[in-house]
Parts: C-alpha cells; sequence; structure tokens
C-alpha cells in the first residue's frame, strides 16, 4: 500500500470513528445540558480527531493534484478483496466482543477477543498470550477490585 492510499484510509477510518464516538457518547454518559462532566474529554477528543482526519484528508487530496500537475501519472486507488475481507472479518471479530461484553463480563469476553484476534493474525508465540492474559488479568484487578468500577 502506498503512502498516499494508507494516509487516505487512515484518515477516512479516524473520521468515521470520530463521528460515531460523537454520536455514542451521550448515549452512555449522561450530564446536565451546558455543564462540563464525564463527557466533555471524550467528546473533545472526538472532535479533534474529527478535525485532523478532515485535514489529513485535504492535504491528502492535495498532495494527489499535486502529483497529477507535476505530470505524474495520478494513483489509482484498488480494493483488494482479500485484504478487504480481512478488515471484515475483523470487525466482525470485534463487534461480536462488543456484543457478547455486557453478557459474559469483561475477563472472559477480553481473554476470548485477544485470542481469536492473535490466532486470526498468526501470533505463534506463546509468550505473547501470555503477556496479553496478565496484561488483561492486572487491568481487571486494578480496575474492578482495587477501583471498584464495574466491568
Amino acid at each position: 500500500m502506498s503512502k498516499t492510499k494508507g494516509q487516505l484510509y487512515s484518515s477516512m477510518v479516524f473520521l468515521a470513528f470520530g463521528i460515531f464516538l460523537w454520536i455514542t457518547i451521550p448515549m452512555y454518559v449522561i450530564v446536565e445540558i451546558g455543564k462540563f462532566g464525564p463527557q466533555t474529554f471524550p467528546q473533545f477528543i472526538a472532535i479533534g480527531m474529527m478535525l485532523l482526519s478532515i485535514a489529513q484528508i485535504i492535504a491528502t487530496i492535495q498532495q494527489i493534484k499535486s502529483e497529477t500537475l507535476e505530470n505524474k501519472a495520478p494513483e489509482v486507488i484498488q480494493f483488494e478483496l482479500s485484504n478487504e475481507l480481512r478488515v471484515l472479518i475483523v470487525m466482525l471479530i470485534s463487534t461480536a466482543y462488543c456484543v457478547v461484553f455486557d453478557a459474559i463480563g469483561f475477563l472472559i469476553s477480553t481473554l476470548v477477543y485477544a485470542t481469536a484476534m492473535m490466532f486470526y493474525f498468526e501470533v505463534r508465540k506463546w509468550r505473547l498470550y501470555l503477556v496479553f492474559y496478565v496484561a488483561i488479568f492486572l487491568l481487571y484487578i486494578l480496575f474492578a477490585k482495587l477501583m471498584h468500577v464495574p466491568l
């Protein structure tokens, strides 16, 4: 994947994610209108993500235009089905994680999700699995047991 194509794809993904965050944050964090609260910082991050993504999209389009004006052949963005299918599978695994999270809880769902993702990306070193499992357990102990944050 070329640099220009990667910049354009990543900018579009971050723009979509920023819009998603902007829409969903008020659904999960409810505060009085006009007051600073727990949703202020996440919304600030979502706005920043959207603005920076738009700036990157504009810069990438200008770069493509300047390459065209310099008589360079413009880069044709092609979609390869195998790459798009891999992205779709990762999105499906992530969606399944979100769906079962409430039903089976943080610990089990995150362990299964981490295992599925590492297996899908063909991580074969057992030490990396161990590092992920220890990190998940430490996060669980830190938030659920020490700080009493329900997960």
